[in-house]
């Protein structure tokens, strides 16, 4: 997280694709705990149970959809 800031000084929001176990697990509070500490908010885009075409297309529909939002 801490290089995604250096990079880009004007970071506010990161999109993180994850299982909801990994989400839901000590590596996704270590990426949470990571993003709070760089000063960034995560916008958690969660995979449902099947790791398949379709499921990763709605899912990167969602962060689009958040992302059209934003601007």
């Amino acid at each position: 997280m801490g290089l995604l800031v250096e990079a880009m000084q004007k970071l506010s929001t990161v999109g993180y694709l994850a299982s909801r176990p990994f989400w839901e697990d000590a590596r996704g509070a270590a990426a949470r705990e990571a993003a709070k500490r760089a000063g960034i908010a995560l916008s958690p885009a969660i995979l449902g149970n099947a790791f398949n075409e379709a499921e990763y297309e709605r899912v990167f529909r969602s962060l689009n959809k958040i992302e059209r939002m934003r601007s």
